[in-house]
Parts: structure tokens; C-alpha cells; sequence
């Protein structure tokens, strides 16, 4: 694997961690809105 296409992934698995920790506390604070 080229390290290009490795640097990418990891990138773009940082992203997909960020952003589901923001969809949880956004979804977190709705249901404590509620």
C-alpha cells in the first residue's frame, strides 16, 4: 500500500470518529432537551 493512500485513511477515519462524537452529543443534548 503507497503511504499516500495510507495517510488518507487514517484521515479520513479521524473525520468519521469526529464526527460521530459530535452526532452524540448533539443527539445527547436533543434527548436531554426533551
Amino acid at each position: 500500500m503507497k503511504k499516500s493512500n495510507l495517510i488518507l485513511l487514517v484521515i479520513l477515519l479521524v473525520m468519521a470518529i469526529a464526527w460521530g462524537v459530535v452526532y452524540w452529543l448533539f443527539l445527547a443534548e436533543n434527548v436531554a432537551a426533551v
